[in-house]
């Protein structure tokens, strides 16, 4: 599971079509499929994505598990709001509401259960396993998505730019790791 710091760009206006909403939407579309490949296609560094779905299945989690997980993973619901221009023309910030499944107190239990004695792959199996037996909650989110402009396309800069998305799409699972802080 692939967890970043981030910090955001400097914003000045609002400005409506500003630039970056329609890779936004193509990401969280790709996220809600569980389209990895799509996802990535929207990053500026695509090896830093990857699912919560993928993780489940490369640690060998059943069939069955893993179809619940995927399926209660990408319940995302969003909707992109506007676009705030950044100080240059290469960057921007795309407003997003999103709901998304809630699965930090899973994931402090799955925690909780790991010991000493067990690798990262054994201890992230019975976090992702302890995850996918909840039935989580959901969460409502203001997201402030950071693009930037590669050529002529928009991309999302997923690593330190965009600790609110990474939270958001991975379950709120950040909220466990800081202590319930509100991210």
């Amino acid at each position: 599971m692939c967890i970043a710091l981030a910090g955001c760009s400097s914003i000045s206006l609002f400005k409506e079509g500003e630039g970056g909403e329609d890779v936004v939407k193509q990401f969280l579309s790709a996220v809600a499929k569980d389209d990895s490949d799509k996802a990535r296609a929207c990053l500026v560094n695509p090896s830093e994505y990857e699912s919560l779905t993928t993780v489940a299945k490369r640690l060998g989690m059943d069939e069955e598990k893993t179809k619940k997980f995927t399926d209660q993973y990408t319940s995302i619901k969003y909707s992109i709001e506007k676009s705030v221009k950044g100080n240059d023309a290469s960057r921007s910030t795309v407003m997003v509401f999103m709901t998304v499944p809630d699965y930090s107190a899973a994931f402090a239990k799955g925690i909780s259960e790991t010991n000493n004695g067990m690798n990262s792959g054994q201890a992230l199996k019975v976090i992702i396993e302890k995850m996918a037996d909840t039935k989580p909650e959901t969460v409502n989110k203001a997201v402030a998505v950071s693009v930037v402009k590669s050529g002529e396309d928009w991309l999302i800069d997923y690593s330190n730019n965009n600790i609110e998305l990474v939270n958001a799409i991975n379950g709120n699972v950040l909220n466990a790791l800081h202590g319930g802080l509100a991210i």
